[in-house]
């Protein structure tokens, strides 16, 4: 297969099947379920290598510089946001990819909208991004973790700490690594990221029994349970559930949510509350049907409320990415060309937003609105437009709770959007011809704002479901 002809669904399908077929959700090596931590890990890196996506995950390891400053964030979290210190009802562990709002204060979008509502007793940590953290954070009783996150990597990179790998595991990491090769061309190195993943957990899941033991909470509640795996396996040896906040777009090829078959992992989280009834069905988790709740998404209820009365304008908003803006704004542009009667405004990435016009020259010369700051926030977009255009960004599900017709063009990433498509919530385009007939035909399915996508009343049932879970009621089976 070559490296041109690989999609998103292809890597998730060969690790799904390989998994199978090695019993790798029974790989354990001094103690650690291996696979369980190096799983999504594995499929990123080797996403971006046969894709040359050149995406790159946010690390506290790096060069001599970010050594230094790993260093100096260990040291300080020993005197500044110590964890260790208090008790709490709830303890959470949130999002360091924090957003910033009008007021300047960064928030955690999944976590704050909930303490600012609520009573809650909680006490919120977070790990840093890229090496350092937001501030100001919004969040008020927050802790850092960056004395157990770089106590790993500094263990690992002294050497202070071994993984005792058997024959047995080097086979099977020898079988992993030279299937790979012989289905995708490529050489990746699993035995060092196995290798330093165990390194790591043996190292951090004693420091987050500790931080479980002094903080003695009820309940623990989490973001993107996938690179928590430490902690989740604290609290359950432990004895405190743990709950997660859907953060994101789940899909059937996602490494992170998606266990078909036998497929199994230990340290997922207890329950999952997710956005709406949609994201229950859309998957195979590996924890029971009845440990899932639709709960909605405080963020998106609270803020789409303050666009209610913008008026609505024969509009298109097209909604990038970095992996598909090349030929997306190149639709954009051709699409501005023809007479549709719509005007058309180019949302693009942040990762885009610094070097759109030399990369995408022709948007630049089209007549397309390009926002590319924070001077109209996409809500107001999404509110004042009455059609999406997009491929396969977690923005389109946004967009659609503010009733746009949806219309998905056909590039690489769309084999993810296949089960919204599956239920006829967005319509799929090959060409701008395409486009142009289906806009002037009325084409896309009309969608009104639902429930099932995002159930409303969110804070209410968050809370409800907090009240349940750290007291045991979990009501299995209702």
């Amino acid at each position: 297969m070559s490296e041109a002809d690989v999609r998103y669904d292809d890597v998730s399908e060969f690790l799904f099947d390989l998994e199978t077929r090695l019993d790798l959700s029974d790989w354990v090596v001094d103690d650690v379920p291996v696979w369980d931590y190096i799983r999504a890990p594995t499929h990123r890196k080797l996403f971006q290598v046969v894709s040359s996506s050149g995406d790159s995950e946010s690390s506290t390891e790096g060069g001599v510089q970010t050594s230094l400053k790993g260093g100096y964030l260990w040291g300080r979290n020993i005197v500044l946001r110590n964890p260790f210190f208090g008790d709490c009802t709830v303890l959470s562990y949130g999002s360091s990819r924090r957003k910033q709002q009008d007021n300047g204060y960064w928030w955690d979008i999944y976590f704050d909208p909930l303490y600012e509502e609520t009573n809650l007793d909680y006490l919120h940590v977070e790990k840093p991004y890229q090496n350092t953290h937001r501030t100001p954070p919004r969040t008020d009783n927050l802790k850092y973790i960056d004395f157990i996150q770089y106590s790993g990597v500094i263990c690992e990179k002294l050497g202070l700490v071994d993984a005792d790998f058997s024959n047995e595991d080097y086979e099977l990491i020898a079988d992993i690594e030279t299937t790979i090769t012989d289905t995708f061309g490529v050489s990746p190195d699993i035995k060092n990221l196995a290798k330093r993943r165990v390194i790591k957990a043996k190292i951090r899941k004693p420091l987050f029994d500790i931080l479980i033991r002094r903080t003695n909470p009820e309940l623990a509640l989490l973001s993107c349970s996938y690179g928590k795996e430490s902690f989740i396996w604290a609290c359950k040896q432990n004895n405190v559930p743990v709950a997660e906040l859907q953060h994101g777009v789940i899909h059937e090829y996602h490494p992170g949510y998606h266990y078909p078959g036998d497929s199994q992992k230990t340290l997922f989280p207890d329950y999952l509350l997710t956005f709406g009834e949609y994201w229950d069905e859309c998957v195979s988790y590996p924890i029971d049907r009845d440990h899932i709740y639709p709960v909605g998404y405080p963020y998106l209820e609270s803020e789409s409320q303050q666009y209610t009365d913008v008026t609505e304008n024969s509009q298109i908003i097209f909604i990038s990415q970095p992996t598909i803006g090349p030929e997306l704004s190149k639709f954009a542009a051709e699409l501005s060309e023809r007479e549709i009667g719509f005007d058309i405004v180019y949302k693009p990435h942040p990762a885009e937003n610094n070097h759109w016009e030399r990369k995408y020259p022709w948007l630049a010369d089209s007549d397309i609105t390009v926002v590319s700051d924070n001077s109209r926030p996409l809500y107001d977009l999404f509110a004042s437009s009455t059609v999406q255009v997009g491929v396969y960004s977690t923005a389109i599900y946004e967009g659609l709770q503010f009733g746009l017709d949806t219309y998905l063009v056909d590039l690489a990433g769309l084999e993810v959007m296949e089960y919204l498509v599956e239920k006829e919530f967005a319509t799929v385009v090959s060409s701008v011809d395409d486009l142009e007939k289906e806009l002037g035909e009325g084409g896309a399915t009309q969608f009104e704002r639902s429930e099932y996508l995002f159930r409303s009343n969110a804070i209410d049932n968050i809370t409800e479901e907090i009240c349940r879970l750290r007291t045991g009621q979990d009501d299995s089976g209702r």
